[in-house]
């Protein structure tokens, strides 16, 4: 594949940004399904208050996730993806590299070997790959058509999910920090902000229950 054609440092922090953005946004999407359904067994009774809308807000957060991570892994020959961006680096490196650097050898094996682990030779990509071009970007019609279960087929298992997830954001701080100094938390303020409307509901649960026990009690008392 090749790289991004960019005339200067400029360019290339647009770039830097722009990818950091996915990257970022996917480890929060990812994080927020997985808080979730780690605190389904905590909440299951104010969960069932709203099963729609949980539904739809799960279902949400996974397509988010599987929507970016389509995006950065993405093999198509004018993407912003890791491996294009990497690609660049290795193209450009006396460019886009600051005075700062020249104090530090930069290590081409590792980048070589990070390029590598981004391409469809990986096993793990090469099955993103498979899904977002049959269940993602496009649906495979002739595999819906025969009774193929396109999920199954092309899935991906959490743990893949989560290597690919952890891969994306361990590489982009390791060159942000290298060429700009800079490194990304994935860590937003507010990141729980769920389990304040889930103990809110937990409060008006509770209220309802009394306010019916206490109906019931009257209602005895009279007769």
């Amino acid at each position: 594949m090749a790289p991004i054609d960019i005339a200067s440092n400029g360019e290339f922090d647009l770039l830097l940004e722009r990818l950091a953005k996915d990257v970022v946004d996917l480890e929060i999407f990812r994080r927020l399904r997985a808080d979730l359904d780690a605190a389904r067994a905590e909440f299951s009774t104010e969960f069932a208050q709203s099963r729609a809308f949980w539904s739809l807000t799960f279902q949400a957060l996974i397509e988010a996730v599987f929507f970016r991570l389509s995006r950065i892994y993405d093999g198509h020959d004018q993407s912003l993806s890791l491996l294009r961006w990497l690609e660049t680096i290795q193209h450009n490196l006396e460019l886009i590299q600051t005075g700062e650097m020249d104090e530090v050898p930069f290590d081409l094996q590792q980048l070589s070997i990070d390029i590598e682990s981004v391409s469809d030779s990986d096993p793990v990509v090469k099955k993103l790959i498979q899904l977002r071009g049959n269940c993602i970007a496009h649906v495979n019609a002739e595999a819906i058509a025969k009774g193929k279960g396109l999920e199954k087929r092309f899935g991906l298992s959490p743990d893949e999910v989560n290597l690919l997830v952890e891969r994306a954001a361990t590489l982009l701080n390791r060159y942000g920090a290298i060429l700009r100094r800079t490194v990304w938390s994935t860590q937003i303020v507010g990141h729980d902000d769920f389990r304040t409307v889930l103990i809110a509901m937990r409060s008006y649960c509770k209220k309802y229950e009394t306010e019916i026990e206490e109906e019931f009690s009257r209602l005895t008392q009279a007769t």
